[in-house]
């Protein structure tokens, strides 16, 4: 199965010392190394809050409360991870593209933030796709504006592509 395969392969990646358990500190540091591989860098987060956050998932993901995370508990812990980098992302991307502060993000946003992002020399998420084929496929309920929900959509496509950076 190829998601256990996944999960025995991060398993083995954040147990460092080799010890078969998982500790928050592994824990912590292994998320952080794939924070800037993945490009997600601190998720728009200073370094203490990043860490406050990875130290609650852990706990949480820690049901037996042995200060380890077994395989079985690293997979919730996965779950959880990728839940908040999605909602981290979803957050700055909101924050980026809602220039008139309503909370919405509307077409003619996305359209601005595309023409300025295309101005400058970094890549991003925006300047391979065109603001009508982004809002098109994110408006789901077809009301003109992007809601959270729908943002939140955007925001794990952006994870998975690896290509938004924060």
């Amino acid at each position: 199965d190829f998601g256990l395969t996944r999960g025995e392969g991060l398993f083995r990646g954040l147990d460092t010392n080799r010890d078969n358990g998982i500790d928050v500190d592994e824990f912590s540091a292994g998320c952080q190394e794939s924070f800037r591989m993945w490009k997600f860098g601190s998720g728009g987060l200073d370094s203490s809050t990043l860490q406050s956050y990875l130290t609650s998932i852990y706990d949480k993901a820690d049901v037996d409360d042995d200060e380890r995370l077994s395989r079985r508990e690293m997979q919730f812990g996965a779950y959880l991870l990728t839940d908040f980098m999605v909602r981290q992302i979803t957050s700055v991307l909101v924050a980026d593209l809602d220039i008139d502060g309503d909370g919405l993000v509307g077409e003619a946003e996305i359209f601005e933030r595309i023409k300025e992002y295309r101005r400058s020399k970094s890549p991003s998420l925006y300047a391979a796709i065109t603001a009508r084929d982004l809002f098109e496929q994110a408006d789901t309920n077809h009301d003109g504006a992007l809601d959270w929900g729908e943002a939140f959509m955007v925001g794990s496509w952006a994870l998975h592509q690896n290509r938004y950076d924060t």
